[in-house]
């Protein structure tokens, strides 16, 4: 019987890793109690098939470093990290690691075994990667005894990151309640002995391939996420940081200050831009991009300006054009900006670059709010006051805006920030 439970898990497994465009990080959550052992249903002989399971799927899920990758998580009372992604990167190794797990008895923490999994598929340095679909594979008879109440917690935290559970019953005594609560689905959970198993799972985890890492809380142009990392852009600057690698770079744009219609949000448009078919003259009923300047009167154009002028050879930035850059960070999953901090580690996000809010002034009609790097680079002969779409300092004002927390006039810090 446990012969059709490889075929339906093999038939998911190879379908989301057969084509090379679709990889998957894949952890094993096998049950170690002694429900599965010497005193199951089965015998004594249930532990083996386990093993011998895992490793028919296993041989069929292209194991190799630029494809699939595999942890493996044991649990009874509690649970230990076998390996994970990064450490076996060749079939044969990760299948020698699986037939050397020795079975120890117990009871059943499947609330603990959640919990590590997901640590696993979530963390670089074990090998997680951004943009692969990421699968648990909980290969139990779903009665957990201990921590319980922890379970659905756990269960919780994993599915909003976009973890799929696939749920195995591998004996005859299998809680399939619990198993069928605790996979992403109903039909996550493959039964022992069920004829269509392979048909019906084999369509679940087609739709595996298309899935990609959790949306980032800010879903703003300039905060998005993708298969190659996290994807932002750098305002105010041609360059990223040296974590990041530079998808392309360019000018700010955007509509003009005083024209009401077009977009409103700002754009970093292509140093060198590709033509389709065009119409020559105005056309009357269209949108227009301008580029964008830096607006710093009054004390800002002096020493009192939020803004450092390193970069413009301490001569104020005032009515300069301002540059920009796409940045995608391979090492993080997604961005966001944070406005008013400049200390991205508090909210445990890592550190992109710092600057300060910038958007139209309150006169104008209303556009975005950005985060201008704090060391704003300018464009080369992009000196005269030509206007078009602006960038002024954002300062708070008190009321609904709570002081002293905020303090009234001063101008709003701003963090990229990624994870």
């Amino acid at each position: 019987m446990i012969l059709h439970l490889v075929a339906a898990v093999l038939a998911i497994l190879q379908t989301a890793t057969a084509d090379p465009a679709c990889r998957a990080d894949v952890v094993f959550c096998i049950d170690n109690s002694g429900s599965i052992g010497n005193s199951d249903p089965q015998g004594g002989r249930t532990w083996q098939l386990v093993l011998d399971f895992t490793k028919r799927v296993i041989k069929e899920m292209n194991v190799h470093e630029t494809m699939t990758h595999v942890g493996l998580v044991d649990f009874d009372d509690d649970a230990r990290v076998d390996f994970v992604l990064e450490t076996y990167p060749t079939e044969s190794a990760v299948l020698s690691a699986v037939a050397a797990l020795e079975h120890r008895g117990g009871f059943t923490n499947i609330a603990r075994a959640i919990y590590w999994a997901r640590q696993v598929l979530t963390r670089p340095e074990h090998g997680a990667r951004p943009g692969v679909p990421k699968v648990i594979v909980l290969v139990s008879d779903g009665n957990a005894n201990v921590a319980v109440e922890d379970l659905k917690g756990e269960l919780d935290g994993t599915k909003a990151l976009g973890i799929r559970i696939v749920t195995v019953g591998v004996t005859s005594a299998a809680n399939e309640t619990q198993l069928r609560s605790i996979a992403s689905s109903v039909n996550d959970f493959v039964q022992l002995g069920s004829q269509n198993s392979a048909v019906r799972v084999g369509s679940l985890l087609i739709q595996q391939c298309p899935i990609i890492e959790p949306a980032a809380p800010n879903t703003t142009p300039s905060s998005v996420s993708g298969a190659a990392g996290a994807v932002y852009t750098r305002w105010g600057s041609a360059e990223c940081p040296a974590a990041a690698k530079v998808v392309y770079k360019g000018f700010v744009g955007g509509s003009h200050y005083s024209q009401v219609g077009s977009g409103h949000e700002y754009l970093c448009m292509p140093e060198a831009p590709h033509w389709g078919k065009t119409v020559t003259g105005d056309q009357g009923w269209t949108g227009y991009i301008y580029g964008t300047e830096y607006e710093l009167a009054g004390d800002y154009n002096k020493d009192k300006s939020p803004f450092s002028f390193e970069f413009n050879s301490g001569a104020s930035i005032h009515n300069n054009d301002v540059p920009c850059a796409v940045c995608v960070n391979p090492n993080s999953y997604v961005s966001l900006m944070i406005p008013a901090t400049q200390d991205c580690s508090k909210f445990n996000w890592n550190h992109e670059y710092t600057g300060y809010l910038a958007s139209t002034d309150k006169t104008y009609y209303g556009r975005e709010y950005l985060c201008v790097d704090a060391a704003p680079q300018v464009i080369q002969g992009g000196a005269p006051d030509l206007n078009g779409a602006l960038f002024f300092p954002v300062q708070a004002r008190c009321g609904s805006l709570p002081c002293p927390a905020y303090v009234e006039w001063w101008e709003l810090t701003c963090s990229v920030c990624s994870k």
